[in-house]
Parts: C-alpha cells; sequence; structure tokens
C-alpha cells in the first residue's frame, strides 16, 4: 500500500503529516475468505468489546513483514519485541479509511491524557513548542527507551546550550 510505503520511507502521511509507524490491520487470506471481506466493504472495528471504528477497505494488499519491522525499528533483531510482532502479523493488510464511532476508554489515571491529534497539535501550539520529541512504545519506558528519549531531544535541540 502507498501510504504504509510513505510512512516507512519518511515518517509522515502523504499529506505531510508526521506519523512516525503505519498503523496496519494483519488478517490471514484464510479469514479474508471464511469471512467474506473484500475491497469495498465496511466493518466494524472493536476493542475490549467495545465498537471503536468503522473501516471502509480500500485495499488488501501484501508487504514484507522483515522488512517493515527493519524500517520501523532499524533492527531485523528478532530479539527486539516489535520486530517480533511485526514478523508474526498475517499474510495481508487491509487499507483504507477509518472513521471513530467511539473514543476509547482508559483506566483511571490514565483517561485525562488521551487526545485526538488535533487536541495535542493546539496543545503545541498554545504552549508554542516548535520542538517535540515524542516515543511510542507498547509498555512501561525503561532505561533502553529513556536513553533513545534523551538522543531524539538532544538531536531535536542541539542549538540548545545545556547545563551539565
Amino acid at each position: 500500500d502507498e501510504e504504509v510505503e510513505h510512512v516507512l520511507k519518511d515518517m509522515e502521511l502523504p499529506d505531510g503529516s508526521l506519523w512516525s509507524i503505519p498503523i496496519v490491520f494483519d488478517l490471514s487470506q484464510e479469514k479474508l475468505k471464511q469471512y467474506g471481506i473484500g475491497s469495498g466493504d465496511t466493518i466494524l472495528l472493536g476493542y475490549q468489546d467495545e465498537p471503536m471504528a468503522i473501516l471502509k477497505i480500500d485495499d488488501i494488499f501484501q508487504y514484507d513483514r522483515k522488512e517493515m519491522a527493519e524500517k520501523i525499528f532499524g533492527t531485523g533483531d528478532p530479539k527486539h519485541p516489535g520486530v517480533r510482532r511485526t514478523v508474526s502479523y498475517e499474510d495481508r493488510f487491509i487499507s483504507g479509511r477509518v472513521t471513530l464511532v467511539n473514543e476509547p476508554k482508559f483506566n483511571e489515571p490514565f483517561s485525562r491524557y488521551w487526545l485526538t491529534p488535533k487536541q495535542h497539535f493546539d496543545l503545541f501550539r498554545k504552549k508554542k513548542w516548535d520542538h517535540i520529541v515524542a516515543h511510542q512504545t507498547r509498555n512501561a519506558p525503561h532505561t533502553g527507551h529513556e536513553t533513545l528519549m534523551k538522543q531524539a531531544w538532544f538531536a531535536a535541540n542541539e542549538d540548545m546550550p545545556v547545563d551539565s
């Protein structure tokens, strides 16, 4: 899919919006046949048994999962949990327009931190932040993540004097 390739190559959507990791919906060829899912269909996406969004399928495609993992994580090492998860995806990916039906619900105290992309950008403008460093992880950050975030911060703010 063109959009996935664009995100993997440039870390942005085709319209120029920052997007570091593609969101993909994987299904096996067998499941697609079993459920009778094809291009043009509309499916309901759920999370924790709650309807979350509607996906209008534009395309069903294949992508080299090892290549995807290397482009996302900078390594193909199967010891990396993200690489392991990515190479274990099913053999087909579904793409299309996603329409949010219900905002996600998080366990307290985390729900107050959930913002839409627009709300994030509004907050950045309000605070007059022009250098933003973000880190996406599936679990609580550990010292390896901390090192990556510090390196990213220094790279984004290389012209800023730092007291040691």
